[in-house]
């Protein structure tokens, strides 16, 4: 049974590559943060080496999401939780762009190991679907993507336990990783 969801950060600079969406550069995103990053098809879009490396990833575990916060991500959690899962791993944006590439983060590299235990743990050991419902989340930014889809998480699933792990995570700063954390934790969510 599915327990693992992977996000994408999401970004186009051709308009061959999906019509339906902005450029990078004409978004609000790439007018505040004029650095190119996630770009479909490109390297740094993909999930980390570090992990693809290690775990092989379905299409149907993957979401490309194009803004901070994901519905798809709303949807795919309550489907898995309808099939009967009841332990699953959101895994935000741990893409080459935010580890090693383009918006390369020291403590996002120093999360890696983290993140692959973690990882190994739902692969390997959560094994049961038993008890109550919980939804963990780890991965990059804390104080972006992670954050804004933890707490529409919570608004979808308000009587769900939701988790995230703080040393699976990594922000901007290590103080905006502090403060996401810190918002999170008043928003009844176990950090």
């Amino acid at each position: 049974m599915k327990k693992i969801i992977y996000t994408q950060d999401t970004h186009y600079n051709s308009e061959s590559e999906n019509p339906k969406y902005l450029l990078y550069a004409d978004t609000q995103e790439g007018k505040r943060l004029p650095i190119e990053h996630c770009i479909y098809g490109t390297w740094g879009h993909k999930v980390c080496d570090d992990i693809t490396q290690k775990f092989t990833i379905s299409d149907d575990e993957g979401i490309l999401k194009h803004t901070f916060g994901s519905f798809e991500l709303i949807e795919m959690i309550q489907k898995m939780i309808d099939a009967g899962t009841k332990h699953i791993l959101v895994v935000v944006d741990v893409q080459n762009d935010f580890v090693t590439g383009a918006l390369r983060n020291e403590a996002a590299i120093a999360a890696m190991p983290n993140v692959i235990e973690k990882i190994k743990y739902y692969e390997d050991t959560i094994n049961k679907d038993d008890g109550e419902i919980t939804i963990e989340f780890i991965g990059f930014c804390t104080d972006i993507c992670a954050v804004s889809n933890v707490i529409i998480t919570k608004t979808a699933f308000p009587e769900v336990r939701i988790i995230v792990d703080p040393l699976c995570c990594a922000g901007v700063t290590p103080e905006s990783h502090d403060a996401a954390i810190l918002t999170m934790k008043m928003c009844q969510i176990d950090c």
